[in-house]
């Protein structure tokens, strides 16, 4: 199928709708009283209100994918849901009384005799049909489909996905022509079609499947523009359908011998396959938005979901007018108000001095020592001194062979063992060995000792110093008079123009605080030279408006993030919310003692006053069991001041106990007492929790070292800033003014692509890192598909020709009221669209991208539907040209040559063609610009002002695009420049 069709919306179409567009128009739909009943549900969601696009939206999702009717196999089991699904839909759908039911089975088929009627389903072998015959002749077909292991019976959908099933043969008559080039003879056009349907025109567009058939393109069109669900493709083909019925209605026309032949020529099919412009119902769209409006758009990700179309985003609907842009152009600064006045006596000197000065020093010190002391001799006293220091060695290694080992460990116990070794030897072979081994092991160990000593020094010591001296002053200690300063503000004057360029569809958008993006840029950038970034106050997250922080929202979940984003050392982590005490204590029976199961028992007392909390804790809960070997009369506990009501285990001795303490620090007083029992162990465990003091403590602490650490950081970064300062000397506040203008316009060109398509352009980007080298790749594809949508949104707008206009900062978010009220640049302009709250916004669209934006807005489709523009195609914009226009070339070279003369105001023409329409353009002679005030004859018009150049004739010209409109007018706008005026004089202000 062919991607080239046009598509707008009904209202758009009445604005701009003219002559040649009345016979490219194409009816979706017939008149009112004939529409489908997908369409008649739309109508009844738009009436309804409420969040109507959402409604719409479900409205035609159903449609293209209907909800099953039931499932097969739930209704031969009997399953009520899906009976009463099947009942509903007979009597809905074919008025069958279902209040009285019985329904039978056999095999494939499904009986139902009612209190009206007697009806059948039969399922075909395939188990892809369902049949459905009612005793009084009436039949249907249903869909059956495997879906999840369940048979889903289906309607025949309306919702056309594949041609072949269209009754009426458009699939072959669309080959045909695209074969002829769309350009085939009308009358062989007519012969063609009667060969394929057996009918002229006239007869198959009144037939009855005709309007079945184009009901339901219709239909499927109108689903899939209001949600796409990536079935573009279809969409496309769709479309074409819908020309190749306007085709075959105005042949029918054309056959019939009426005097309207519309279709009369080959280029009229031509011309009607490529322009044609189908109409939605004016009732339906444009689609409403949804509410709230920040949830309204579609993007190129999520349009498979929803359909909530781009117009709006605008702020009124579009529509033509003629386009007028305010220009201004700068003609002189001149002085403006007082700004200050600096007086000093005669004989009197005034200065002012200013002095920064930072040191820093930095010394590394880092300290190795080495000692090697390396003695050989032969000489008998050093062998002396080696022996006695091996003797030594040898007395040490004696001395461990009788005392004491400990071995210690990590708890309370420690164990103690007394030991004494002897030994004899018996030969002097055997002694010799020991005493030669002995000596080796000595020599060695003394050896090692020798080389043990070693030292390095090294120092590195850093200084810098920086030291920043301002000084004003105004001497008049030798003067005669007074001296007096007078500063003046600096103001730009303007003129300014207003330019008619035409007519020309024109968009509005009212976009919020159009320099967000730039100040979040501006706010972050560092100086040259400044290598830090300015660290941020801490602040809590989250917070609106920003809260500072405070040492209670400290907590051992967030102070990591502290440390780590101000470098805080010395951070003591924060104390554990509970600790653990325990206590265990057991007095068995002891069989030496008398006390056996044979003699009497006895009575236990116990007091202990041992179980420490820890510092900064209190005892908030204890728990334990008590273990006895037998017991005749009472046990008591009493832990703090709680006493304890035991609970016995089951099948045991052991007695459970749990109470809560009464917040005891330091320690835990326990007494038990058992009457009559054998013995007995204690086991208690203290469940401590930390003192909020100590908590606000660690807080406190924390929080200073944080403020403290970021305080440092800020000095560092200030420093940095205020050396870097120096180093650059005299700084020129703001930017070009003409960078200025640019940035305003990149701006708001960005807010209104956003707005048009609800991109953040995250998307974008066809660049990938490619392994193994992960170097910067070209994605082909992705730049492809991004190409598309990049050409469009450029192409499509006069992006140069934007007028805006910016309002304050109040009608932007509250909490940036006091930043952004404060911000300031020397170009007053930029200084608005700092401040701005919102901006109005004016984007035309380029001539002949009238229906493009059109359907844009009612579909969200791009390139009306099909392909970038070819460099034949009537929408195609060369490169030249976009390069013009970026670079304000706003001039026709003119037909033939002129003559002029300084100080005359008449321009004669050789072979050129001035019209009247040129009246109130400009025309460009050499590089100074003339405005023409007539036109006298195609050779002949009269300039506004006399000629300032040199006499010449044969000279080339240029005229405007535009028109003046109306005189010039100056307008002063205020700059924070401020420039010491050459006198004392105050200035008069009056005429």
């Amino acid at each position: 199928m062919s991607d080239v069709f046009r598509f707008t919306s009904l209202r758009p179409v009445q604005r701009a709708a003219d002559k040649d567009v009345e016979g490219k128009i194409i009816k979706a739909y017939g008149p009112p009283g004939e529409e489908s009943p997908f369409h008649q549900a739309l109508l009844a969601a738009v009436a309804g209100g409420g969040d109507v696009a959402q409604k719409i939206v479900n409205i035609a999702l159903s449609f293209i994918n209907p909800p099953y009717l039931f499932i097969w196999d739930d209704i031969v089991r009997g399953e009520h849901t899906d009976t009463g699904r099947l009942l509903e839909f007979l009597a809905r759908k074919f008025g069958i009384g279902v209040t009285d039911v019985s329904i039978e089975i056999d095999g494939d088929v499904i009986s139902l005799n009612t209190e009206t009627n007697k009806l059948s389903l039969e399922l075909n072998d395939k188990k892809t049909e369902v049949s459905l015959k009612i005793d009084d002749g009436r039949t249907d077909k249903f869909v059956a489909k495997m879906e999840n292991g369940k048979l889903n019976i289906n309607e025949s959908p309306e919702f056309i996905s594949n041609f072949n099933t269209l009754e009426i043969p458009l699939v072959a008559l669309d080959k045909w022509l695209i074969n002829q080039g769309d350009l085939p003879d009308p009358n062989l056009l007519i012969e063609q079609i009667k060969s394929l349907t057996g009918m002229r025109p006239e007869e198959l567009v009144d037939s009855v499947v005709y309007k079945r058939e184009r009901r339901r393109v219709a239909d499927s069109l109108l689903a899939l523009i209001i949600a796409p669900k990536g079935m573009y493709r279809l969409r496309a083909e769709l479309l074409r359908m819908m020309y190749l019925f306007g085709l075959l209605e105005r042949l029918a026309i054309h056959s019939d011998n009426l005097k309207r032949n519309i279709i009369s020529t080959a280029d009229d099919i031509y011309q009607l396959l490529s322009n044609g412009i189908v109409l939605l119902p004016q009732d339906i769209f444009p689609l409403p938005a949804a509410a709230p409006p920040s949830d309204w758009l579609t993007t190129k990700a999520s349009q498979e979901n929803t359909s909530l179309l781009p117009a709006a985003a605008l702020a009124r609907s579009p529509g033509f007018a003629d386009l007028m842009v305010v220009r201004q152009e700068l003609k002189r600064y001149e002085m403006g108000e007082v700004a200050h006045i600096e007086s000093v006596l005669k004989g009197e000197s005034k200065e002012r001095v200013h002095k920064r000065a930072t040191t820093t020093e930095e010394i590394i010190t880092i300290e190795t020592e080495r000692s090697e002391e390396i003695e050989q001799d032969v000489q008998s006293t050093n062998r002396f001194e080696l022996q006695k220091e091996a003797s030594q060695t040898i007395h040490e290694d004696s001395s461990l062979e009788v005392g004491v080992t400990v071995n210690a460990s990590y708890g309370p116990s420690v164990s103690v063992t007394a030991n004494m070794g002897y030994a004899t030897n018996h030969s002097k072979d055997e002694s010799a060995q020991v005493s030669s081994s002995y000596a080796q092991d000595v020599t060695e160990r003394s050896a090692s000792r020798i080389q043990e000593r070693v030292r390095e020094e090294r120092i590195t010591r850093t200084k810098t110093e920086v030291e920043e001296t301002n000084k004003h002053g105004v001497d008049n200690s030798g003067g005669s008079e007074h001296v007096v300063g007078i500063y003046r503000w600096v103001d730009k004057v303007y003129k300014a123009q207003v330019f008619n360029y035409g007519r020309r569809l024109l968009l509005e958008f009212n976009v919020p605080e159009p320099a967000a993006f730039f100040k979040h840029v501006l706010d972050g950038k560092t100086a040259k030279g400044v290598t830090m970034i300015e660290p941020e106050l801490p602040v809590v997250p989250g917070t609106n408006p920003p809260r500072p922080l405070s040492p209670k929202d400290i907590t051992e979940n967030n102070y990591l993030e502290w440390v780590g984003k101000y470098y805080v050392s010395n951070v003591s982590p924060p104390p554990e919310e509970i600790q653990i005490a325990s206590f265990a204590y057991e007095d068995p029976a002891k069989p030496d003692t008398g006390i056996t199961p044979a003699t009497p028992a006895r009575k236990i007392y116990k007091a202990i006053k041992e179980i420490k909390i820890p510092d900064g804790y209190y005892a908030n809960n204890a728990k334990g069991t008590v273990y006895l070997s037998d017991w005749l009369d009472n046990r008591y506990l009493t832990i703090g001041k709680k006493d304890i009501v035991f609970t016995q285990v089951a099948n045991g001795y052991a007695y459970q106990f749990s109470t809560d303490l009464d917040k005891e620090t330091k320690e835990l007083a326990v007494v038990l007492m058992i009457e009559n029992t054998w013995g007995y162990a204690l086991n208690i465990e203290v469940t401590c929790k930390v003192l909020n003091e100590v908590l606000i403590k660690w807080q406190l602490a924390t929080y200073e070292a944080i403020m403290r650490a970021y305080f440092e950081l800020k000095a560092q970064y200030d420093e940095q800033v205020a050396a870097a300062a120096t180093r650059q000397g005299i700084t020129i506040q703001g930017q070009n003014p003409l960078e200025n203008r640019n940035t305003e316009r990149n701006e708001l060109k960005k807010a209104a692509i956003t707005m048009l398509t609800g991109e953040h352009f995250e998307s974008y980007g066809a660049i990938q890192n490619i392994p193994p080298q992960n170097y910067p790749e070209i994605d082909v594809l992705k730049a492809q598909a991004d190409g598309e949508y990049i050409q469009f949104f450029e192409q499509a707008f006069e992006w140069h020709q934007m007028t805006y206009i910016f309002y304050p900062y109040f009608w932007g978010r509250k909490d940036e009221w006091i930043n952004a009220s404060q911000r300031d640049d020397p170009d007053p302009i930029f200084t608005s669209f700092l401040r701005a709250g919102t901006a109005r916004v004016i984007v035309p669209v380029r001539p002949g991208f009238e229906q493009g934006i059109t359907l844009y807005l009612a579909t969200g489709m791009i390139w009306n539907g099909g392909k970038v523009p070819q460099v034949d195609d009537s929408l195609y914009v060369s490169i030249v040209q976009e390069l013009q226009e970026q670079q304000g070339a706003e001039f026709t070279k003119g037909e033939g040559v002129i003559s002029i003369s300084k100080g005359n105001r008449t321009v004669t023409g050789t072979d050129t063609n001035f019209k009247e329409d040129d009246i109130n353009r400009e025309i460009l002679i050499g590089s100074v610009k003339y405005r023409i005030a007539d036109v006298a004859s195609p050779t002949e018009l009269t300039l506004m002002e006399d000629f300032r150049g040199q006499n010449g004739s044969n000279v080339p010209y240029s005229i405007s695009e535009y028109k003046l409109v109306g005189e010039p007018w100056e307008v002063r706008l205020p700059t924070t420049l401020v420039i010491l005026q050459e006198d004392a004089t105050l200035p008069d202000f009056m005429p």
